[in-house]
């Protein structure tokens, strides 16, 4: 079973970008957003210390021969990437991924977010009268 690959998923989306001003490549940038903010970063600047500190592992999947593009950078380049077709190939990504997901057993659990049961609940002897 083929893991999905992010990567490949995301060199789908056009640069328009003048080649020779290019010095990180559209998909480096797109999956360094991508990883960040779904490891919670919100902001270019979170964006860009995300990538500083994960360097060697986005280098897994990109090249990132410049490094890390500053958050000046970042803010530029994701304003001119077409929103609609990140947003497909980010779906079509997470749809790869759920076909090759098992099916429920006993050795995939499914959690299922759930807000009402997230209240904290104390044994009768700590409630404080």
């Amino acid at each position: 079973m083929l893991t999905p690959s992010l990567m490949h998923h995301l060199s789908i989306v056009p640069d328009f970008r003048q080649a020779w001003k290019v010095q990180h490549q559209l998909s480096d940038i797109l999956f360094l957003t991508v990883c960040a903010v779904i490891c919670g970063a919100e902001g270019w600047d979170e964006i860009e210390d995300f990538g500083h500190a994960k360097l060697d592992f986005l280098r897994q999947y990109g090249d990132f021969e410049a490094g890390v593009p500053s958050h000046d950078t970042l803010a530029r380049v994701m304003a001119l990437v077409n929103a609609e077709q990140l947003q497909s190939a980010f779906a079509e990504w997470m749809k790869a991924c759920h076909d090759v997901t098992p099916p429920y057993s006993r050795r995939y659990r499914i959690a299922r977010y759930d807000p009402m049961a997230c209240r904290l609940r104390l044994p009768p002897a700590a409630v404080v009268a």
